[in-house]
């Protein structure tokens, strides 16, 4: 099946994305996350879970990267905040953890969400 741009292509590649990740097969659901930021290049949600599959390889710069995009496209995504500080906590780049973890706090403090599917 080949998707075509638009909403239906969007709701198709982004939930296979995070099916293939809660079943731990990376390489497939970064082809997914990879494909629905073709449809949607400001799709916050689809780089936060890149960055989710690819915390979970070898080397985080790949996924603070995700999640840095994420928080440029979305300031008050609480969980991209967080994760980008984990991974940063993991680099033991504590100083900036701390800095983005502050951020993160201030801008969840203003947003109630419910993230579903892992996002």
């Amino acid at each position: 099946m080949q998707l075509r741009s638009g909403a239906t292509a969007q709701a198709l590649t982004f939930p296979w994305g995070v099916a293939l990740s809660n079943k731990k097969d990376s390489d497939r659901a970064i082809r997914c996350f990879k494909a629905a930021l073709d449809l949607d290049p400001k799709d916050s949600k689809a780089y936060y879970n890149w960055g989710v599959v690819l915390s979970e390889k070898p080397g985080l710069e790949g996924a603070i990267r995700c999640y840095r995009t994420a928080i440029d496209l979305d300031p008050k995504y609480a969980l991209a905040y967080a994760a980008l500080g984990d991974a940063l906590i993991a680099q033991k780049n504590v100083e900036a953890a701390v800095a983005r973890q502050a951020g993160g706090l201030e801008n969840a403090s203003r947003r109630r969400f419910c993230p579903a599917g892992g996002a």
